[in-house]
């Protein structure tokens, strides 16, 4: 017994193509591989978030700080992370409310209490399309004190150069509504590094500014254009699918 494979929907539902600064990038398909961090000050806090790796560390200052990461998103099974340009990390007190399930995720990592750039920086990740979210949330302010400045993610990666990719994030607190949490993407090339700037050139209030965790997926392969082979399986799949769909004549 055969099963008919309907190549419309494999072209629909599995391959999508785009091109993006002279690469194929099929969106799609590309696996559930994830890397989850969780910055936490020395270990301080006790329990790491489930489900997530720690990136640890508790020395004051903005000096670049990188760590590799386990992780199958990367070259070789490891991803470079770094952290610089904070002005210190922290351990706080505990998330609770409706943040209280994630109290070990948001109550520490590295922050920056004045005007400054927080960089997070990521390399040797395999060539694709990435997602990215990055949280944002500070357990030291009380009920009724608000987060007043906003700050911005700018995006380095091998397609843009310090584009601003998110606007106007505001820290949530313990009191918040909800979470604050910031999603885009970004693409490798070659193993090529990727800057990720939270900025902030004003600060009021000495707010903080943190990065208590990140969670990074892939969600496209990147194939170097022209690719032959790529462009020859889709006209395939195309003329396959129209196949299907011609009415075969009666005969008489």
């Amino acid at each position: 017994m055969f099963t008919r494979l309907n190549a419309r929907k494999i072209v629909a539902g599995l391959i999508a193509t785009i091109v993006i600064g002279g690469h194929v990038v099929l969106i799609g398909g590309a696996g559930a591989a994830t890397l989850k961090i969780d910055f936490t000050a020395g270990g301080s806090s006790g329990t790491l978030q489930a489900g997530y790796q720690e990136f640890s560390h508790d020395v004051d200052g903005g000096a670049m700080v990188t760590k590799p990461l386990t992780s199958e998103l990367g070259i070789g099974g490891t991803v470079d992370v770094s952290i610089s340009g904070n002005t210190h990390w922290r351990s706080y007190g505990e998330a609770d409310g409706m943040f209280a399930s994630q109290s070990d995720l948001l109550r520490d990592g590295p922050l920056c209490n004045g005007p400054c750039t927080m960089t997070l920086g990521l390399e040797n990740l395999a060539s694709g399309t990435y997602e990215i979210t990055t949280y944002h949330h500070t357990t030291f302010f009380g009920p009724n004190e608000k987060i007043l400045d906003l700050f911005d993610i700018a995006l380095t990666d091998s397609v843009l150069t310090d584009s601003i990719v998110v606007a106007g994030i505001e820290e949530s607190d313990n009191a918040s509504s909800s979470l604050s949490t910031a999603t885009f993407q970004f693409t490798v090339s070659g193993g090529s590094p990727v800057e990720i700037d939270l900025l902030r050139t004003v600060n009021t209030e000495g707010m903080h500014i943190t990065l208590a965790a990140v969670n990074i997926q892939r969600v496209g392969f990147l194939i170097p254009e022209p690719s032959s082979i790529v462009l020859l399986m889709i006209g395939l799949i195309s003329f396959l699918s129209l196949s299907q769909r011609r009415p075969r004549r009666r005969p008489a």
